[in-house]
């Protein structure tokens, strides 16, 4: 299990008064589960296919080694000028083609300031969910007053609300999808399309 992405000193920093360790493990799992990523800082190694793949986990930090592995029983390790990265972690390796394991490390040893305090957020609402609004109910009355819970409310206990989703859109943006295209004379077989 991974670490959480933020804890009572960091929500007390925040503002936030005294939260369940075991809430900070939810809002993590969410907002792990949305971005469909580590986060925290890591090293990955993946098998892609060349000469251009997206590394998937983000930011990217750096590239320890590309080694082509097309034949497995003779793996080439690419010097560091046969292989470019480029912003939004897209690594090109213009001379190879074939099967590609990558090593790199990627995510954050510290947290901006703004994903923290989302995961705070969430953490502490976790804590403090209405029972009534868990139990589906949408209007309370009582004399004269009455109270309406909004659908984002509602969704927001089993999910991520409106407002967190575009936080982590922001500081996760969707990624181009990468095409590469050859000529149909080059040899090459065009069946290089990345989403």
């Amino acid at each position: 299990m991974l670490a959480n992405l933020a804890d009572q000193t960091a929500a007390t920093a925040f503002g936030y008064g005294t939260i369940a360790s075991a809430m900070f493990a939810r809002a993590s799992a969410r907002v792990r589960g949305y971005t469909r990523q580590t986060i925290s800082a890591t090293t990955t190694t993946i098998t892609g296919r060349g000469p251009i793949i997206q590394l998937p986990e983000r930011p990217v930090n750096s590239v320890t080694s590309v080694t082509d592995v097309t034949d497995p029983a003779n793996p080439i390790t690419l010097t560091s000028d046969e292989w470019v990265l480029r912003s939004g972690g897209v690594l090109e390796t213009p001379a190879y083609s074939g099967n590609l394991t990558v090593v790199y490390t990627s995510g954050w040893a510290t947290l901006p300031d703004e994903l923290t305090e989302l995961v705070c957020g969430l953490a502490s609402r976790l804590t403090e969910i209405n029972p009534d609004v868990a139990a589906g109910v949408q209007q309370e009355s009582g004399g004269s007053e009455s109270v309406t819970f909004g659908f984002d409310s509602y969704n927001a206990i089993s999910e991520l609300s409106t407002g967190e989703k575009r936080v982590l859109d922001r500081i996760f943006p969707a990624r181009a999808g990468v095409v590469v295209m050859r000529r149909e004379d080059s040899g090459y077989v065009p069946s290089m399309t990345r989403f």
